[in-house]
């Protein structure tokens, strides 16, 4: 007879005459019926759904053994031999003890009660495995089920007999059966007798991964190496699709993680991640896994796999799943990091970058600080020189309006003087006429009276007091020289700090670089209408981080830009990346800097290599120039040296390297090596460059000195010949311009040669596209087609120089130019008339 029941009744074990594939068969298993019952075992011992018994335990020996050919991962020995089964231990066995009290600390029992209010028992059965509905049948249980309609009295009675061993020895093992409510309960029975233990999720298939012992016998574990095969794509025939969750903190995942792993620490994230769009598999035949893992998956990795296989529950009819198949990485990132040490040196990689990061951070605040202090000072001393001025403003004011007072002042007295004195003299004439007129009273002849009379008369008509005006001619008030400064009070109160402007805020999707052009725009983030102009800066790196202090060059400053587009033009690219920046200012005063940009500068950047040069040539970086007396005057110095010391001339040979050439410096590196050139004689007055193209579109130019008789432009293979010219091999390709005795232009290769009935620029344009097997010339000036050879390059290629009497200079650092880029695609016949030098190489 054999005993059903779902994996999450690790009391019950379905025995099949098919073993499992990894395991070798089971025999009937004996129910334990001896063990007293009490309140650990009620707790060690899972509980059927709704509230059943608790189920007998196995006998420790019959725990299923793995045949021999198992994965080493999980092998155990092939004798049976008791061992404690997982369901049967404490959560904590095998912990160290700070871990157990942190497993058992009030906090994580409480975050676990709030993850499943309210049904501790339910919850913690969920996760053994799928549980199986009340219609499946299963074995016959120990005691009788308490029904609703039981008092408390008789199910106390029930209880308290139902665990003692008497009862207990006289069941019978049997099958209780209930009629099945569906064709799919059905199914998932019979997929339960076959493999109990070994079914995934959905009970649609068995596990794929062999798995090991773990803590949680609710979870089913692998061990790093199945990880590592998984990852390494050995199950690729099988798992569309894994997934690694690391449930550690972000902090913990910077400082290292599983390759490929993501980063979902918070219960929301795994929702968003994998429930809100689940990951399907769009091959029916294979598998989507998910393998959970913390630091060392005790407690957040297990934690977070229960809670996916809770919420994908809820999403679904029983047991459809999303992610039927889920397993948590024993030991967690510690243990696999232990055994897969090439993890470290990431993990060094991180440090080394993190390290450098906080380094050039801390240098940053160290400026910034200094700035502070620096900045702090002046804007004191600016305050300062702001209030004396105001203070001198205010005293100028003050004697301006103390002088107009008194002028005012001095007005008014005079005025009133003046009137004063004009009253004092009618007044004197007219008492002179009073007096006249008194004695003319006395008169007794009345001819004389009335002369008299008429005298008076006419002197009182002409007299002065009658014709002045006796109000006075200015008022004694001063109040229209009386001020009020309660409104300057109020605005002198009301001074701030001036507005600083805020940072722009560059538009990365709108910056543009081409044609060795830099075109930046940006915005301000509200509207200012006192922004008076922009500046921006920008430099040269090789760093594609943020912008560091040391060992960078200086900021370029471009003023007054009024508008807020701006192209940089004219710039040779000879780093890898720029820095820009944008700063707004007003009338006074320049705001903060925007957050720098850093953007890619691509292009092909190289020098003249000396040591590969004719020794009748001066080589700088990037000139060379064709000197008549420079090997024979090294041999005449030799030889004399020779001479005179009678030394082995091979001993002395080497001491020409000391002669450096007239353009270069006595301490270059390259001047060094100029005594010992060989690569090239004869009359292969050839220089190369120092770096090769091995892949991609390249653009660089040549300009000829007016005096320059004869020379070439092209590219070679290494093994060009040390007598060999260019375009006279079937590994170099070249134009050559001669000017001796008169002007010639032609293409050659192959020592073929096709005259070019154009005229000779001044500045040639090299294109050299090594992939599409294409090596053009341009007029550097109107970008116009020279010629085009076509071939198949299969070798490293050169930039090669050849001179007679003159000298050249090569500009690198230059992008494609557009217009190239345009004829490229659209010149289809000039190269297809060149086919006579083209051999494929």
């Amino acid at each position: 007879m054999f005993l059903r029941g779902g994996r999450g009744l690790p009391g019950l074990v379905a025995v099949s005459p098919l073993a499992s594939p990894g395991t070798a068969p089971l025999t009937p298993l004996a129910l334990d019926r001896t063990e007293p019952a009490g309140p650990d075992r009620h707790r060690d011992t899972p509980r059927r759904r709704h509230g059943g018994p608790p189920l007998p335990r196995l006998w420790h020996s019959l725990a299923p053994q793995p045949v021999a050919s198992r994965d080493s991962v999980c092998s155990q020995p092939t004798e049976p031999s008791p061992q404690v089964l997982p369901w049967q231990s404490d959560s904590t066995q095998g912990m160290t003890q700070g871990m157990e009290t942190l497993v058992a600390t009030p906090v994580i029992e409480k975050e676990k009660a709030m993850l499943h209010p309210g049904k501790p028992d339910e919850c913690r059965q969920l996760f053994r495995t799928p549980s199986v509905p009340g219609s499946v049948p299963g074995p016959v249980p120990k005691r009788r089920l308490p029904s609703d309609r039981d008092g408390p009295t008789e199910a106390k009675r029930q209880r308290s007999v139902a665990g003692s061993p008497q009862q207990e020895a006289s069941l019978e093992p049997g099958v209780w059966r209930e009629p099945c409510g569906s064709a799919q309960l059905q199914e998932i029975e019979n997929l339960l007798a076959k493999d109990t233990q070994e079914l995934i999720g959905d009970f649609s298939k068995p596990y794929l991964l062999p798995t090991v012992e773990g803590q949680d016998p609710s979870l089913k574990y692998i061990s790093p190496d199945t990880l590592e095969t998984v990852l390494t794509g050995r199950y690729s025939s099988f798992i569309e699709r894994s997934v690694v969750v690391d449930c550690r903190y972000p902090y913990e995942y910077q400082c290292g993680h599983i390759k490929g792993a993501v980063n979902l620490p918070l219960q929301r994230d795994v929702e968003e991640s994998l429930l809100e769009l689940p990951i399907v598999a769009q091959d029916a035949g294979k598998r989507v896994i998910v393998i959970f893992h913390c630091e060392f998956s005790v407690e957040r990795g297990p934690k977070m796999c229960k809670f996916l296989r809770e919420r994908d529950r809820s999403c679904h009819s029983y047991p459809q799943l999303h992610y039927p198949e889920l397993y948590v990485l024993k030991g967690g990132y510690r243990e696999f990091f232990s055994q897969f040490p090439e993890t470290l040196q990431r993990i060094v990689s991180t440090l080394v970058n993190k390290n450098d990061e906080i380094r050039n951070f801390i240098d940053m605040l160290n400026h910034t600080l200094s700035n502070v202090q620096v900045n702090s000072f002046h804007a004191i001393s600016e305050l300062n020189e702001e209030f004396d001025g105001l203070y001198s403003v205010l005293h100028e004011m003050k004697e301006s309006m103390a002088n107009t007072i008194q002028q005012e002042e001095a007005r008014k007295i005079q005025a009133l003087q003046d009137q004063l004195r004009q009253c004092s003299c009618a007044l004197e004439n007219s008492e002179e006429l009073l007096e006249l007129a008194v004695r003319s009273l006395d008169i007794k002849d009345p001819v004389e009276l009335l002369e008299a009379a008429r005298l008076i008369k006419d002197s009182v008509t002409v007299a002065s007091a009658f014709r002045l005006s006796l109000k006075p001619k200015v008022s004694d008030s001063m109040t229209h020289m009386m001020v009020d400064f309660t409104l300057e009070k109020q605005m002198l109160q009301a001074v701030k700090f001036l507005p600083v402007p805020k940072a722009p805020e560059i538009d990365v999707a709108a910056c543009l670089v081409a044609d060795n052009c830099i075109t930046m725009s940006w915005r301000m983030p509200e509207e200012d209408s006192r922004i008076d102009h922009f500046v921006l800066e920008y430099r040269k790196t090789n760093f594609d981080g943020p912008p560091r202090l040391k060992g960078e060059q200086r900021w370029e400053l471009v003023d007054y830009i009024k508008a807020t587009q701006y192209t940089l033009s004219g710039l040779k690219f000879d780093t890898k990346y720029m820095n820009l920046r944008v700063q707004a200012c007003n009338k006074a005063v320049a705001g903060e800097y925007s957050d720098p940009v850093t953007l890619e500068t691509k292009a092909f950047v190289f020098s003249l290599d000396s040591t590969s040069s004719h020794l009748n040539l001066k080589v700088e970086d990037t000139y060379v120039e064709w000197d008549s007396t420079g090997g024979k005057s090294q041999e005449k110095i030799k030889g004399k040296e020779n001479k005179n010391t009678g030394q082995n001339p091979l001993l002395k040979s080497n001491r020409r390297s000391n002669t450096a050439s007239p353009k270069r410096s006595t301490n270059s590196p390259r001047a060094s090596a100029r005594g010992s050139r060989d690569r090239f004689a004869g009359e292969s007055y050839t220089v190369l460059g120092d770096t090769a193209i091995e892949s991609g579109q390249h653009y660089w130019e040549v300009r000829a000195q007016k005096d320059c008789k004869s020379y070439s432009v092209g590219v070679t293979y290494r093994n060009l010949g040390k007598f060999d010219q260019l375009g006279k091999t079937n590994s170099s390709w070249c134009i050559h311009i001669n000017s001796w005795l008169q002007a010639t232009f032609s293409a050659k290769h192959n020592n073929k040669a096709k005259t070019l009935d154009i005229p000779i620029p001044d500045r040639i344009g090299v294109y050299c596209d090594f992939d599409g097997g294409q090596l053009s010339f341009y007029n550097a000036s109107s970008k116009a087609l020279l010629h085009t050879f076509r071939t198949k390059f299969t070798q490293p290629l050169l930039p090669g120089f050849m001179i007679w009497f003159g000298g050249l200079t090569v500009t690198t650092g230059l992008q494609v130019p557009s217009a190239v880029k345009t004829l490229q695609k659209s010149e289809n016949g000039l190269g297809g008339s060149t086919s006579s030098l083209n051999n494929v190489a």
